[in-house]
Parts: structure tokens; sequence; C-alpha cells
């Protein structure tokens, strides 16, 4: 029978090279100024709020498509 480990296991996950993480930083950015103009968020402070909490999450908590 095949065993599949799961994604909570007490292997450390691979990290992310550099490049690649800033690269879905930037990704993310887009994103979120995306989001926001297309909810017409225009104040400056909500939108600073936005950009300081996205980047406070963890980048392996962000998946890719």
């Amino acid at each position: 029978m095949v065993s599949h480990t799961s994604a909570n296991s007490n292997h450390p996950s691979p990290s992310i090279p550099e490049t690649d993480g800033i690269a879905q930083s930037a990704s993310l950015g887009n994103v979120l100024s995306a989001c926001l103009d297309l909810l017409k968020i225009d104040d400056p402070a909500i939108r600073k709020k936005a950009v300081e909490f996205v980047g406070s999450v963890p980048l392996g908590t962000v998946k890719g498509r």
C-alpha cells in the first residue's frame, strides 16, 4: 500500500529562493493593488494598511496557481 505524507509532516519545507520570493511578493502586491482599484478603495491610509498586512503574510501561506 502506498502512503501519502501530510502537508503537516515534521519535515521542513524547502525554502523559496530569494528571487522567487521577491517575484511572488511583487505579484501579490500587484494583485492587492488591482483588488483595491476594483473595489474603488482610494483612501491612502487603507491602502497602506492593506500593503502592511499583505507584507506580513508569509509567502508560503499564499499558493500560486
